[in-house]
């Protein structure tokens, strides 16, 4: 046998002499010969720590966050412009076809729903509001040959094809639109693939990766998510590294026939995982729900419904758009979420689309919205989401993703917006006081710095209407600092607290002892997470932080090397907070 050891001793003292504190700590290592010559496979096992720096999604702007998750991740699949532009044609001559050779009073006699899809096809496809020439396409393209083509490109085109071959047998009655589209797993196969061709779901991975690293003890819960496809896609973010980021995540659905197949498919995440039925166009506090949850997620994508009877005549499973009202529904979401919780929605957001209710709209779910907005189907703008959103006691979406931004064609989008409650009183901060660090030791405050501290005093003087001042000599600071919030500016050119002088120290001890709060900005022009000089700091606030709870500290660091608006607007978003 081999060993080896190492002994470690820290002692902290008094000027007199006397140990305040003294610890001794020993380590030894036991090695087998024969063990220790055996090759170790695979890389280093990182036993006692992991570290990622990751974005703070609090202090990023609207702008930087769609940046940030649409920079990152696997690019989308190549979509063919003519062949999108083809399935567009196709849903039109099928249309046009059926139009000429179906009885529509017998259809309109015969079912309410089938009657507002004729609706729909008169006065939105036939009519060329949508600016498009029907009968000018029949002249250049043959059905036959088009739906070939279409059929042969992916699932969504096998799914239309499908649909424009048996459309005059399901308006006349002779097929059910149930049994169409639900009598194999074709319709779960497009699902599949739209997630697969979506830009909008890697953006929303990345969002969901940086908010579990801040939070890692959210609450999700997802409405209607019995098809499970967006379960998989959140979970597999929320547990990469094998590593759970959240305390619960709630599966819920208007129907209880999807939980067994949920339970055994996310097996590994039992321990966290909750099945409960909800209707969301119902109050969810009458159903046994409280408002206890930090996320929301809605998402239309998915749809193998494992008995597609229970669709007949109930809401349908594409969560928010597809219920009676969008009003009383978000309202029912606010109800289930905390103050200043999310709620992430993926919506079809083109109320034009004819490729989606050339399909869905055969089932009678699609035409159950009441709103004026959605005479001609369930779908409503973005902008129409918006002011909802904001007339349901949430914020107007803080981001957006689009699907294939720019695409004409694109019909899909992600909203996350934030639940508010009551206007609250803004934070009173009665006095605030910013100063270089070098005040603290009678230094000349640094050029650079001197620049940021006057942007950051115009910018808290104008946005709070608070008594600012930017102090220059750290002798007139009154012994009562217990209601000043203090701003401290660093950079590398300043030392923080290696190499402190007494004189130093004594002015700092005075700060942190009576000081309400202390924001301590550390500017670099180079990443300072290893950086043993901004880390003392870093480390010193935290001590601070244990040994007076009533005293507020953080600390921040920012790039230095254009101090502006940026820099100016992270220290404001930082003091806000």
């Amino acid at each position: 046998m081999g060993s080896q050891s190492a002994e470690f001793s820290t002692v902290a003292s008094r000027t007199d002499g006397k140990v305040l504190f003294h610890c001794c700590l020993e380590a030894k290592t036991m090695s087998d010969p024969d063990v220790a010559t055996t090759q170790v496979k695979g890389p280093p096992k990182r036993l006692c720590y992991h570290v990622e720096w990751k974005p703070d999604l609090d202090l990023m702007t609207k702008a930087q966050i769609e940046s940030y998750c649409s920079s990152w991740g696997a690019p989308p699949l190549d979509l063919d412009r003519l062949m999108l532009l083809e399935k567009d044609i196709l849903y039109r001559l099928a249309l046009n076809n059926v139009e000429k050779s179906i009885d529509e009073q017998a259809i309109i006699d015969g079912s309410s729903h089938l009657g507002y899809y004729l609706d729909w096809m008169n006065n939105r496809v036939l009519s060329n509001v949508l600016d498009v020439d029907v009968h000018s396409l029949a002249k250049d393209y043959n059905l036959e040959e088009l739906q070939n083509r279409v059929e042969n490109v992916d699932p969504m085109g096998k799914l239309l094809v499908r649909v424009t071959r048996n459309l005059r047998d399901v308006l006349d009655g002779k097929f059910d639109a149930l049994q169409l589209l639900f009598e194999d797993t074709l319709m779960n196969e497009h699902y599949c693939y739209s997630n697969q061709v979506a830009t909008a779901f890697r953006n929303l991975g990345l969002y969901v990766d940086l908010l579990a690293h801040k939070r890692p003890n959210l609450n999700f819960l997802e409405i209607d998510a019995g098809t499970e496809s967006a379960t998989q896609d959140i979970l597999r973010v929320l547990t990469q590294n094998d590593i759970e980021r959240f305390s619960e995540y709630t599966f819920t659905d208007i129907s209880a026939s999807f939980f067994e197949r949920a339970k055994e498919d996310f097996r590994d995440c039992a321990d966290r995982m909750t099945f409960l039925p909800l209707n969301i166009e119902k109050d969810p506090l009458q159903q046994g729900f409280t408002a206890k949850y930090d996320v929301i997620i809605a998402s239309n994508v998915g749809l193998d419904h494992p008995n597609p009877r229970e669709l007949a005549d109930g809401p349908m499973p594409w969560v928010l758009h597809a219920t009676t009202s969008l009003m009383d529904t978000l309202q029912n979401a606010r109800r289930l979420l905390k103050r200043g919780s999310k709620i992430i929605m993926f919506e079809s957001v083109n109320p034009n689309s004819i490729n989606t209710t050339f399909v869905f709209g055969l089932l009678p779910g699609w035409w159950h919205g009441t709103e004026d907005i959605r005479r001609w189907g369930p779908l409503v703008s973005e902008d129409a989401w918006h002011s909802l959103l904001q007339a349901t006691g949430f914020s107007v979406a803080d981001v957006s993703f689009r699907n294939s931004a720019g695409n004409s064609l694109d019909e899909a989008s992600i909203m996350i917006g934030t639940a508010l409650d009551e206007p609250v009183e803004a934070p009173q901060y009665p006095h605030v006081v910013i100063l270089d660090e070098g005040v603290l030791d009678n230094l000349r405050p640094d050029k650079t710095r001197t620049s940021l501290i006057h942007q950051l005093h115009h910018t808290i003087t104008k946005e709070y209407g608070v008594e600012c001042e930017v102090l220059s000599d750290f002798s007139t600071v009154p012994k009562d600092l217990g209601n000043t919030t203090f701003i401290l500016i660093s950079s590398d050119h300043s030392m923080g607290l290696v190499g402190l002088s007494a004189h130093k120290y004594a002015n700092l001890q005075k700060l942190v002892k009576s000081a309400a709060g202390l924001l301590w900005v550390f500017g670099s022009n180079h990443d300072t997470r290893s950086d043993p000089v901004s880390e003392t700091i870093t480390g010193f606030l935290r001590c601070m932080q244990s040994e007076h709870e009533r005293l507020k500290v953080v600390s921040l660091h920012t790039s230095m090397q254009a101090p502006g608006i940026s820099s100016v607007a992270d220290i404001v978003k930082v003091f806000q907070q």
